[in-house]
């Protein structure tokens, strides 16, 4: 018995070695996912990326089997729903007019058409994109073929591998700060993804802010719970993006589109034009002083990663999914149809 622990390395080595052997040269290009086969795979220190192409507008980049990113192959038709001011926070700035955000940390390259989004405005400085995986960056850019591959050449975009949270932790200690910070990334209950939503780190996130920022995560209710517990406060616009303003937070009971954001107001599409036909009358606000109980769940931490796991604790009635988003609940009594003025 006192010499089987110095065997056990040497086992796994042993048996990861004839796993790697044995693995036919081809054998990602095997994979599918769901009805789609992989065309591509990008190898390289953080896993493998794969590249799978759908039958709608984009191309998955699949990194370690979990969706991680995808490139636009060709401009999404409106039908899709995917005009740029769901993705653009012009909805946040028509409610706060005085909020222009000049310096914007995105974390994970996701879609890489909502960082292109963001270049229509012309108050926008710098977006630091971080991303752990070199491999799903260059799928991206290789697969990317309309307009949305500009945030590879734009000289406000600072790409940057590294790991989400090590790269905030050392930009607190660098002194930087942010306007807006856009949590793009895996969805948060694949394995390894939950510690970039925990509470821990939306307080890490918060030292990064400039008085006034916002942190931007997508609309989840564990996202509600564990942002409203660090910030105080939380606003909704209705779609993809929910906000925790790092400061009191009293936006206006009207929307007002200046010229600064004109344009991405009423885009269709990342990097199109203004297109009038687009003006809306009213916007909703969804403004929470508190997390309703039927939208609470439990505390998401690091050494409690409530996003992983969940369906089979979920399954066993311990507690109430994280992942429920915020367009699948009843939100109307917290929400407010507020005029759109056009200066």
């Amino acid at each position: 018995m006192g010499n089987s622990k110095p065997l056990r390395p040497a086992l796994a080595l042993t048996i990861g070695l004839c796993a790697a052997l044995l693995a036919p040269d081809d054998y990602y290009r095997s994979l599918r996912l769901g009805a789609y086969s992989v065309i591509d795979v990008f190898e390289g220190r953080s896993g493998v990326a794969t590249v799978v192409p759908t039958t709608r507008f984009y191309t998955i980049i699949d990194m370690n089997r979990t969706a991680s990113a995808s490139a636009i192959k060709v401009d999404p038709q409106v039908s899709d729903q995917y005009q740029a001011w769901r993705w653009n926070h012009s909805e946040l700035m028509a409610i706060e007019p005085e909020f222009r955000p000049r310096k914007i940390l995105v974390i994970g390259i996701g879609h890489a058409y909502l960082i292109e989004a963001m270049l229509d405005y012309p108050f926008v400085e710098k977006i630091v994109v971080v991303d752990i995986s070199a491999e799903v960056i260059n799928a991206v850019k290789k697969y990317t073929l309309t307009s949305t591959k500009r945030i590879f050449s734009d000289p406000r975009v600072e790409i940057v591998v590294a790991d989400g949270r090590r790269y905030v932790q050392s930009a607190i200690k660098r002194g930087q700060k942010f306007d807006l910070i856009q949590n793009k990334i895996n969805e948060p209950w694949h394995a390894g993804s939950s510690n970039l939503f925990t509470r821990e780190f939306f307080r890490e996130e918060r030292q990064l802010l400039t008085d006034g920022g916002y942190l931007s995560t997508r609309p989840l209710t564990g996202h509600l719970t564990d942002g409203f517990e660090t910030f105080g406060n939380a606003l909704w616009g209705g779609y993809y993006h929910l906000y925790f303003k790092n400061g009191s937070s009293a936006p206006s009971t009207t929307a007002r589109i200046t010229a600064a954001i004109r344009t991405a107001w009423l885009a269709e599409l990342p990097g199109r034009g203004a297109n009038d036909s687009n003006k809306r009358a009213t916007t909703p606000i969804t403004i929470f002083k508190d997390v309703p109980a039927e939208f609470r769940t439990d505390a998401n931490t690091d050494d409690r990663p409530t996003f992983e796991y969940y369906w089979l604790r979920q399954l066993f009635g311990v507690w109430q999914s994280p992942r429920v988003q915020l367009w699948d609940v009843d939100v109307k009594q917290y929400t407010t149809d507020v005029p759109v003025h056009y200066d």
